[in-house]
């Protein structure tokens, strides 16, 4: 889909994106805990 020399990028691009749902993800978690401990 991509020519040879994007691929490099594109998985760098990924591999970013990746990590930034991962690091909200856990943040939201994070967050959500919190408040329920507030709640408790």
């Amino acid at each position: 889909m991509f020519p040879s020399k994007y691929n490099k990028t594109e998985k760098f691009t990924l591999e970013i994106i990746h990590d930034l749902f991962y690091y909200i993800i856990m943040d939201i978690s994070y967050e959500s805990k919190s408040i329920f401990k507030i709640i408790i």
